[in-house]
């Protein structure tokens, strides 16, 4: 997952928290990969988190997606912000599609393992032809 963060100054942000009206949130683990940058005056900040370690920020979304969500981008300052709803639905369409990827190469494997099982019992069966022909 990676957060960006674009705005007139930097906020050297490491993480994110995200959250909805009730009060339940999820928030990221200091990012150990982030990056900053500016463009014609405007400061844009990257943080990355590898796979598994968002903090659950990433089902969080996909959970709450028909929420209004606020999303605080922490760093020495904190700047808040409110996802739109198209935001929303993008997160969750794309959390769905890496389940059904992972899915996919789950059942691969699994394709792969039964290939090299149905090979190796396929070549036991041959040897025990060409034994029990090799005995006549």
């Amino acid at each position: 997952m990676t957060s960006i963060y674009c705005g007139a100054g930097n906020i050297h942000h490491v993480g994110v928290k995200v959250m909805t009206p009730d009060g339940s949130f999820a928030e990221t683990p200091t990012s150990k990969d982030s990056y900053e940058t500016s463009d014609m005056n405007e400061k844009i900040e990257k943080a990355d988190y590898k796979l598994g370690e968002d903090g659950n920020v990433i089902e969080f979304l996909n959970l709450n997606k028909d929420k209004n969500i606020r999303v605080e981008f922490i760093g020495d300052r904190r700047y808040t912000t409110t996802m739109s709803p198209t935001d929303r639905q993008a997160v969750a369409g794309v959390y769905e599609l890496s389940k059904i990827l992972s899915a996919m190469q789950q059942i691969k494997k699994e394709q792969e393992d039964a290939n090299l099982k149905i090979g190796f019992i396929n070549k036991k069966k041959e040897r025990k032809a060409m034994e029990e022909a090799a005995e006549e």
